[in-house]
Parts: structure tokens; sequence; C-alpha cells
């Protein structure tokens, strides 16, 4: 019996532990700095190839030719700004609603592009050089990278209240 109260009582510890470092200022700036990272080298590799890009938001087809050709020209630049406000922390809230935005886009025309069972060379992801397979293994990703994006826009939401 005081072996299932100790362990009850380490299994509680862990939980208070984990969850502190969840919520730590430090946790928080190592993922706001994995966002950053993925957001700005994302753009700039988009940005190598920027027709290639528009090219490739044009094969989803599910945009109107002429708008996904302005949309893949215009988003990487939105990636770039969003990338780098997060990285640096400047209006972190507004930036991960972008970034929230740019990946629920991305993962719907994914989606799209698998129930319509179109056949895409590259998901686009990171620009027309680098080939990511349209897959759900994408959509399960960019999942993660917006359960990131919410996880830190609930510690930038929770600290404005604290103040």
């Amino acid at each position: 019996m005081e072996q299932i109260v100790l362990l009850i009582a380490i299994r509680n510890k862990i939980k208070k532990m984990v969850l502190k470092f969840l919520l730590s200022v430090e946790f928080a700036n190592i993922v706001r700095i994995i966002l950053g990272v993925l957001f700005t080298v994302s753009a700039i590799m988009k940005l190598s190839n920027l027709k290639g890009f528009a090219s490739i938001v044009e094969s989803y087809r599910i945009l109107p030719k002429k708008i996904a050709r302005v949309s893949g020209y215009i988003q990487p630049f939105i990636e770039l700004i969003a990338g780098g406000m997060i990285l640096t922390g400047f209006k972190l809230g507004f930036a991960l609603i972008v970034a929230l935005g740019i990946l629920l886009v991305a993962t719907s025309f994914v989606v799209i592009a698998i129930v319509k069972k179109r056949k895409l060379e590259s998901c686009g992801c990171l620009g027309p050089n680098v080939k990511i397979p349209v897959s759900w293994n994408k959509v399960v990703e960019n999942i993660g990278w917006m359960v990131l994006c919410m996880y830190l826009l609930g510690i930038v939401v929770l600290s404005s209240l604290a103040r």
C-alpha cells in the first residue's frame, strides 16, 4: 500500500514538473524559435524560385488560375514577415495568427488534393526545389505545427492577461 501511495506521489510530482516546464518562458521561447525558423526558411526557399512556387499553387487547381498565381507570389513574403516577427517576438500574437492561417490554408489545399486524387509532384511547403509528397503524413505534420502555434498563442494570451 505504501508503494502505491509513493508511486502516486511520484506521478503527481512528475505531472507538476512537466506542466511547469510546458508553461515556462524557456519552453515557449524554444517553440517560438522553432516556428520562426520554420516560416523564415520556408519563405526563403520559396522566394528562391518564386515562379516555380506560384506554379505549384496553381497546380492544386483549387483557386482560379490568376488568383492562384498572385497568391503564390504573395504568400512567401507574408511567411517571411510572419517568421521574422515570430523570431523577434514583435507583435507575436498577430504573427502567430497569420502563421496559423497560412498553415490552415496550406493543409486544406493538401487535404483537397488528396481527396480529389490529384497527382502533384510536391506540396510546395518548402518551395519547388524540395519535393515533399502530398500525403496524409503532411497533413499530420501541419496539424502538429498548428498545435505549436496555438500553444504559443495561448501563452501570449495568458501572459497578457497576467499583466
